[in-house]
């Protein structure tokens, strides 16, 4: 199956099994979970998501990897929502309709702007073209919900809000 094909298919999370204890100096967790379609779960396809346990409900990234030429593990679509960044600027080579535009902090690298199908490959450099997405989500759940729409995963409510450790001031205590 091609990267079009597995990008358009409807997809199941297989399995979910729990955002990663956070890493020692970045307090960063994330997840990989394999994808179904039809039932039948896909060789090298999978959601990863990212987020920072000292950053509560900001600089969370989902994304969609396949398996690609030489064993290479290639971004199909990445939605980071309330970036630490500050947002994405867009490489002005691209020929593409949003080329060198700067991006909100929350915004989607969409399949559709970083495939060349005349070449049948993901442009190069990580997906780097991005739309900003407005209004953003407000809450995690809402953009999980999103998320689940624009990478076509039917039951991405198995994905549990990572595992955050709010401050005494809220989340930016």
């Amino acid at each position: 199956m091609g990267f079009p094909e597995l990008f358009a298919a409807r997809k199941e999370i297989d399995q979910f099994s729990g955002w990663s204890d956070p890493e020692a100096e970045t307090g960063a967790m994330w997840f990989v979970a394999p994808l179904a379609i039809g039932g039948v779960t896909q060789e090298a396809f999978a959601l990863h998501g990212l987020a920072l346990k000292y950053a509560p409900d900001r600089n969370v990234c989902f994304e969609l990897k396949a398996l690609g030429p030489r064993n290479r593990k290639i971004p199909l679509a990445r939605y980071e929502w309330r970036s630490l960044r500050g947002g994405h600027t867009n490489s002005r080579r691209s020929g593409s309709p949003v080329s060198g535009q700067r991006v909100t902090a929350t915004h989607y690298h969409s399949f559709d702007l970083n495939f060349l199908p005349t070449q049948g490959r993901m442009r190069s450099g990580n997906l780097p073209q991005a739309e900003s997405v407005e209004p953003e989500p407000q809450s995690f759940e809402s953009l999980r919900c999103q998320v689940g729409n624009l990478f076509r995963i039917n039951n991405i409510s198995v994905v549990l809000p990572p595992p955050w450790e709010y401050g005494m001031f809220g989340a930016n205590g």
